[in-house]
């Protein structure tokens, strides 16, 4: 049963790592070929309507500038179609991690590559924003028939627990 354990933990691993070093500059998709695929991720990624997480982030960001824009799909695309390359292809296979900073809901994160050239590639991941929680009530006082009720409506931020906003609300 041991051995069969470990035989199974190893191949996993092996996945893992094949998965991992498929992963390049310009593959979102992560299946080792930039394509025009791609190239439409990071376009939507851009607007908004695609929301990376930080790991693909880099992947997308093709001018090393710490944001996604349509520069970057443009960069993709002009890759796929073989009118330019990366000025530095990394993250590849080959390339490593130096430096690693998660991004936070309000302080920026940032990954460091060394490109196969053996330049250091900074990059910067934007903070991440809060992410809301239904709002509570808190401080309620209830209406009578003389007085209007209220209560506070809070919003706090489900990542990190912050509140994000308060108000008064008049009851009827």
């Amino acid at each position: 049963m041991k051995k069969l354990s470990a035989v199974l933990l190893m191949l996993l691993l092996s996945f893992l790592l094949a998965v991992t070093a498929a992963a390049k500059l310009g593959d979102p998709s992560r299946d080792g070929k930039v394509t025009a695929a791609d190239a439409r991720f990071v376009l939507r990624a851009a607007v908004g309507l695609e929301h990376p997480l930080q790991d693909v982030f880099v992947l997308c960001d093709a001018d090393h500038n710490g944001k996604i824009t349509a520069a970057d799909a443009r960069i993709v695309l002009r890759v796929v179609v073989k009118m330019q390359e990366f000025e530095h292809p990394t993250p590849a296979a080959d390339a490593f991690m130096m430096q690693y900073k998660p991004a936070t809901c309000t302080e920026p994160g940032s990954v460091s590559y060394q490109c196969v050239c053996g330049d250091p590639v900074p990059q910067v991941i934007p903070p991440l924003g809060h992410t809301p929680k239904e709002p509570r009530k808190e401080k309620v006082v209830p209406s009578t028939c003389t007085a209007k009720g209220r209560y506070e409506s809070v919003t706090v931020c489900a990542v990190c627990g912050v509140e994000i906003s308060r108000e008064e609300v008049i009851v009827e």
